[in-house]
């Protein structure tokens, strides 16, 4: 992963914004989320000029299982990316990853070696896309960055099919681990 950027600390009111969208399936909290992640967006190309975001070629949600989706009817993801895609004119391209709908267990309740070795092998780029990837600077968006566990396992896949750069944007990161 070549540059990581994320709107806010994990908690009060993003955390309870997430999980209503998430978890109770509120569009109205979801609309909040992705125009907050658009605004943030904003801020970074036009306040701070930052050349990785500036250099963004294709925008790429973090992808859910089948499972995930059924059971949401949406991809928080996705409703982020398109956000950011709208205003700055970046492809969204929320089919060119793919998440294997394997049993796993919940990442939340599991620590970052237990993350990484979960993840393994979870994310697939479709095989049509594969040669398109090559030398293009990728942004991924997730809602939550945790450990950066998915982040980094999708990041690795992407390095592997030669994308130049790969940058992330989240919309919430948890506080790393006291030591």
């Amino acid at each position: 992963m070549d540059t990581v950027r994320a709107c806010f600390h994990y908690g009060f009111p993003i955390a309870q914004l997430l999980h209503r969208y998430k978890y109770q399936h509120r569009r109205d909290a979801g609309k909040i989320c992705a125009n907050l992640a658009d605004l943030y967006w904003q801020l970074l190309n036009t306040s701070l000029n930052l050349e990785t975001i500036n250099q963004v070629d294709v925008i790429l949600p973090i992808p859910q299982s089948r499972n995930k989706w059924k059971q949401r009817g949406f991809s928080q993801t996705e409703t982020l990316s398109k956000a950011i895609g709208k205003r700055s004119g970046i492809p969204v391209h929320s089919r060119w990853l793919s998440m294997d709908n394997r049993a796993r267990p919940n990442q939340a309740a599991l620590s970052r070696k237990d993350r990484i070795k979960n993840l393994k092998e979870a994310f697939t780029v479709k095989d049509r896309v594969a040669e398109q990837l090559n030398g293009l600077n990728v942004l991924l968006v997730d809602d939550v960055m945790t450990t950066g566990a998915t982040l980094e396992s999708v990041g690795m896949l992407l390095k592997q099919m030669n994308v130049a750069k790969v940058s992330a944007f989240c919309l919430a990161r948890t506080p790393p681990p006291k030591l």
